[in-house]
């Protein structure tokens, strides 16, 4: 089939034809000038139409495919500009991904020279800061080894200054006990001389020589001493309660000074100074502690010196107050941890810093120095810390799990191997207690204001309840260690029972107006659990001193704002009444 876009000069019409089939033409191709016949003209006028049609047809024809062409060409244009338009697209498509990758390009290569300069940068710091550390490490050594070497001066100071105290003291105590000696001769000399009037003893009853019945009374040289102590026979009035012997340990007389009223019931000033003294061996303990460390590092022991202490604290928490051989187990445990951290760090420091109750004479004893194993001054320490510790967390709810501890911490600080000297060094655990529960040692303080609690020993991040638990834990645990019977020991007793009475009576002669529920809290409890102790050592006298502490000191307490007693008060005054129930003992 031709294209309709192509002229076919094959086709034609029948009109193209002459009636018979033949056309005529001239001879010379022009048509004839003469005039034909009708017919003739009719064939031709016929013939001229035909050709007309045909012309027509054709034209249309024509006309028709050179429309078409044109459409043809129009749909060729319009599919050749969308073409355009689409390539026109995709050109600028890659030209915005070209331009979308140059820019990520860029990016990633400010990114890495970014990072390369903040690399750049850390390392520039790091070495900075590590040269600042050093710098700093090393101002602070220099710092440290200067306060240390005055730390060391002030020390040295301070046992100058405490050995002068200490021997004018002994010279002063001594002075008034050859004048109580003389005036006692005197005494006597004067009731031999008058028979007369030996009946009545002046001479005891004079407040030079004799005490009041609630005041431990001073050894006489001629009384025998059992368990190192006087052991008096009274006579008891008719239908009182029978007394017992009284009991101090005398090889320890010479580490708690004369046991006379006088030297129970100090001026507030003297025990505010002893505390203070107290308070400041707390600081060096702990400052000591710290150069131990400091030292068994250097020497590469820090962790077993660590692993020890620790080893330590756990078995203090292995105390049984039920099965007795499982306690002596626990006491030869800790005796042998402490042993073994002492020879860890042999290393020998003075011990006369960490020591108050000895003088200086007496702490050196027939030695030239005053050194002790820091290892064990460092174990020691911690045992007391510790100790304490115990205390406020089982002794608080439970206070008959404080008599185990008791006496795992006076056997320890008696054991003749943790005894530098043959001196007890049990001041450390004297010290903690003077900062938690300075109530004990007559320090008194009102708790109306923050700075009140904190001289008595107050946790201000504690609640008032969880205190009060603290406080006594802390005074069961007084009584359990210093209410000790070392009668059978070989060894002396470290911490002596007139410590308790001491305390006691330093708590009952608190000025009316400053007793606080602390020192009722602590009383109720260093009484309690301990009455038949305290009787044992001190007979009537103790009695005496309990009735004190249950009536006349209550008495006198400051009532609250809404005219009631305090709760503690309450407490102090109900205990007649459980120790009738629990010891059927009338006061």
């Amino acid at each position: 089939m031709s294209s309709p876009l192509r002229r076919s000069v094959s086709r034609s019409t029948p009109a193209r034809h002459t009636p018979n089939g033949i056309r005529r033409t001239p001879a010379n191709g022009r048509p004839s000038p003469r005039v034909d016949s009708p017919a003739q003209q009719l064939a031709d006028e016929f013939s001229r139409i035909v050709l007309d049609a045909d012309r027509d047809f054709h034209n249309r024809l024509d006309a028709t495919s050179d429309e078409q062409e044109r459409c043809h060409l129009e749909a060729l244009a319009k599919a050749l500009a969308e073409h355009e338009a689409v390539r026109a697209s995709a050109e600028r498509a890659r030209e915005r991904l070209e331009l979308e990758m140059e820019r990520m390009k860029q990016k990633r290569e400010a990114d890495e020279k970014a990072g390369v300069e903040r690399e750049r940068r850390r390392l520039v710091d790091e070495r900075a800061a590590a040269d600042e550390a050093q710098e700093k490490e090393r101002r602070e050594h220099e710092d440290r080894a200067a306060a240390k070497l005055r730390a060391k001066q002030e020390n040295d100071r301070k046992a100058a200054k405490e050995k002068a105290d200490v021997e004018q003291r002994e010279r002063k105590e001594a002075e008034a006990a050859k004048v109580q000696s003389d005036a006692y001769a005197k005494a006597q000399r004067d009731a031999q001389a008058k028979p007369q009037e030996s009946q009545t003893p002046q001479a005891v009853s004079s407040p030079a020589i004799q005490a009041p019945a609630t005041r431990l009374q001073p050894p006489t040289p001629s009384t025998p001493h059992v368990n190192g102590a006087t052991q008096a026979a009274h006579a008891a009035p008719a239908g009182a309660t029978s007394f017992y012997a009284v009991t101090v340990d005398s090889t320890a007389l010479q580490y708690c000074g004369p046991m006379t009223p006088t030297s129970v019931l100090t001026p507030m000033n003297a025990r505010e100074s002893e505390h203070q003294r107290y308070l400041d061996l707390h600081k060096r303990l702990k400052q000591m502690r710290k150069d131990v460390l400091t030292e068994a590092q250097r020497l590469g022991v820090k962790d077993q010196l660590s692993n020890k202490r620790r080893e330590l604290t756990t078995a203090i928490g292995q105390t049984n107050k039920h099965d007795k051989a499982a306690q002596q187990a626990t006491m030869r445990k800790v005796r042998d941890i402490v042993i073994a951290g002492a020879k860890i760090l042999p290393t020998r420091i003075d011990i006369s810093p960490y020591i108050i109750s000895v003088s200086p004479v007496a702490l050196k004893g027939d030695n030239a120095d005053t050194l002790g194993p820091a290892g064990l001054l460092f174990m020691l320490s911690w045992l007391a810390k510790t100790v304490i510790r115990q205390f406020a967390a089982e002794a608080s709810d439970d206070g008959k799990a404080a008599d185990p501890i008791g006496v795992l911490t006076v056997t320890i600080f008696a054991n003749p191997d943790l005894r530098p000297n043959g001196v007890p060094l049990i001041d450390m655990l004297w010290a903690k207690y003077h900062k938690v529960c300075p109530a004990l040692f007559g320090i008194s303080g009102t708790q109306n204001t923050k700075a009140g609690r904190l001289r008595l020993g107050w946790d201000l991040d504690e609640d008032d309840a969880a205190n009060y638990r603290r406080f006594r834990g802390f005074a069961v645990g007084f009584a359990a260690i210093t209410l000790r019977d070392f009668s059978k020991s070989k060894n002396p007793n470290p911490a002596p029972n007139a410590l308790y009475w001491t305390s006691l009576a330093r708590i009952l002669s608190t000025p009316t107006g400053l007793q606080s529920s602390t020192q009722y809290t602590i009383l109720q409890h260093m009484i309690h659990l301990y009455v038949h102790r305290f009787i044992q050592f001190y007979g009537a006298a103790a009695v005496a001193a309990i009735r004190k502490a249950c009536y006349d000191f209550p008495a006198t307490a400051p009532r609250l704002s809404s005219g009631g007693d305090d709760p503690a008060v309450q407490a102090m005054k109900s205990l007649p009444f459980s120790l009738k129930k629990e010891y059927q003992l009338t006061l």
